[in-house]
């Protein structure tokens, strides 16, 4: 499956792709325990249970090093080349409790360090 997603096959032409079983069953549950025990900071929204992170690479190291594990890596790699690196990790989590109606999206956005005017990328917002 990780195949065909190197080889284009299955990224769609709105720029994701669905791939089973890239992570173990385990892997998964001790992601979602590591999820648990992520306290109250300043990134973290609780109401009734945690259900927004916005910095969940910094406040996670289990979810920071599945951003640059060799699964991610190998999905990847192909479509955006060797020197790739996770700018950030967003957690929404919707309980019935701290709901919201958002409808679907894709976030287009990307988190940089400092303003440089690249073709193609814009418009900037602070």
């Amino acid at each position: 499956m990780i195949t065909e997603v190197i080889n284009g096959s299955g990224v769609q032409p709105d720029g994701f792709a669905i791939v089973e079983d890239v992570l173990s069953r385990q892997k998964v549950d001790d992601l979602l325990v590591a999820l648990e025990r992520i306290g109250d900071t300043g990134s973290v929204r609780k109401r009734g249970g945690i259900f927004a992170v916005r910095n969940l690479l910094d406040v996670s190291p289990e979810v920071g090093e599945l951003a640059n594990s060799d699964p991610v890596q190998t999905l990847v790699e192909p479509i955006l080349g060797a020197h790739f690196f996770p700018v950030r990790g967003i957690l929404f989590y919707k309980i019935p409790d701290a709901n919201w109606k958002v409808p679907w999206h894709q976030d287009v956005t990307i988190a940089v360090q400092e303003r440089v005017d690249a073709e193609g990328f814009g418009p900037w917002s602070m």
